[in-house]
């Protein structure tokens, strides 16, 4: 039985896609660089930041100084444009209801999906927000799990369920040796992420109190 369900942010609660691109968009212009396929940008959302970035600016510039430069976009501008999936916050206050402990897991910074979760009303059902940091590796890596979430709840992977939409969320969930729900509407290519046999897919949201 699931006790734990850790969700993705960007693509499976949030329609983050303007604000990424927005918030890219600017920060390549500050920084003189060649514009990029929105498409390439697209596939490579839920990538840790600095990451895409290199593969975005084609390893041109300070990876470090360009990824400094968006968070600083993101901060302000890209909160200001992201909106919630119709139903998250329902499905999110209906699990919460049944009794599920309830995790934000994204490879944002910490602070940033902290933000975004307590700005767009989700903080009264989540119990805790990770996001990227120093001295530990984002998704698909298990060292989230290992050194944050499972010491804070106590929880086996078995009885975790991680809900995201990409690629890292569903190789995270393998990594960890947890079941996995794939969020069908988000940023992930269909074909890299149904070859993770995730244990459930969802088309919206809302499908996710049905199953649970």
């Amino acid at each position: 039985m699931h006790k734990l369900i850790i969700f993705d942010f960007d693509g499976t609660l949030a329609d983050t896609w303007n604000s990424i691109n927005k918030c890219m968009q600017w920060t390549f212009r500050d920084h003189e660089l060649e514009c990029y396929e929105e498409m390439l940008l697209y596939d490579l959302i839920g990538t840790p930041l600095v990451e895409m970035i290199e593969i975005l600016s084609k390893g041109k510039g300070d990876a470090e100084q360009i990824t400094e430069t968006y968070r600083k976009y993101y901060t302000k501008e890209g909160h200001e444009l992201t909106r919630l999936f119709k139903g998250s916050i329902e499905a999110v206050q209906g699990l919460h209801e049944k009794g599920y402990k309830l995790a934000v897991l994204s490879n944002k910074s910490e602070p940033g999906v902290q933000r975004a979760v307590k700005r767009t009303g989700l903080s009264p059902y989540i119990q805790d927000v990770f996001g990227e940091r120093e001295g530990r590796l984002g998704k698909p890596s298990p060292d989230s799990f290992l050194m944050d979430i499972y010491p804070r709840f106590g929880i086996e992977p078995a009885d975790c369920l991680m809900v995201g939409d990409a690629i890292p969320d569903l190789a995270y969930a393998q990594a960890c040796g947890m079941p996995s729900c794939w969020a069908s509407f988000g940023f992930g290519p269909e074909k890299e992420c149904l070859s993770y046999k995730p244990s459930y897919i969802i088309n919206d949201i809302s499908e996710l109190t049905d199953i649970l």
